[in-house]
């Protein structure tokens, strides 16, 4: 009796994490990841570029960051949250309850991207 229980719990399982709408919502945030992650490469090579051009590593950037330690929280924010082993965790789930939270990381994720790319907008000039 508990066997078929926990198979029926199972089939019940897959079929509900497999529907359609789970997979699209699945897709949208596999590519909401790639396009923050593409972002934030380009932006941390783009303060990196900065800094050697302008040999700017321990000069101030605002308020009390040197351009430096900006661009080494640049970097650990990307490893902790849009890393290539966040990703592939990403892709191999159907939990819900960690693509919801994923979701909830990746809108924070743009939100600081969209920030940090604020600050160095006034920097293009020297990119």
């Amino acid at each position: 009796m508990s066997l078929l229980f926990i198979i029926v719990l199972y089939v019940l399982f897959k079929i509900l994490n497999n529907s359609s709408p789970h997979k699209e919502k699945k897709k949208e945030l596999t590519e909401k990841f790639q396009e923050l992650r593409a972002q934030s490469i380009k932006l941390q090579e783009n303060v990196s570029s900065y800094i050697l051009t302008n040999n700017a590593n321990e000069i101030i950037f605002f308020e009390n960051i040197t351009y430096g330690s900006f661009l080494k929280s640049l970097q650990k924010n990307h490893i902790q949250h849009l890393s290539e082993k966040s990703y592939i965790k990403l892709k191999n789930s159907n939990n819900r309850l960690y693509l919801k939270s994923t979701e909830t990381m990746l809108n924070e994720q743009a939100i600081k991207l969209k920030e940090a790319q604020n600050k160095v907008s006034g920097l293009k000039y020297n990119l």
